[in-house]
């Protein structure tokens, strides 16, 4: 059985929805909702996929970790895993 959870982020570019297991992280920045979501892939191994989203568009790989979410100066940063490789990642608007 799979259970699905809508979230609904409002700002005032509008709303957006998302079907995910997962949703945090969520920021405003330059006036787009940024967010990470994820579903589990193996519920009983605790193994879930996470990607970040700006707006209700994915704009990121899927990781199997992010930690160190930051904003500043106009930059999002974040630490993410995939598999046994580690990422430094930058977004900038």
């Amino acid at each position: 059985m799979k259970i699905f959870v809508n979230f609904l982020i409002l700002s005032s570019a509008g709303a957006v929805c998302l079907p995910a297991l997962w949703c945090e992280s969520a920021c405003l920045l330059n006036g787009k909702v940024y967010y990470f979501a994820g579903n589990s892939i193996k519920k009983d191994a605790y193994l879930y996929d996470y990607a970040l989203y700006v707006n209700d568009k994915k704009v990121s790989d899927n990781y199997s970790a992010y930690t160190d979410v930051n904003v500043k100066n106009g930059v999002l940063t974040f630490i993410a895993s995939k598999g046994s490789d580690i990422y430094s990642v930058e977004v900038k608007p």
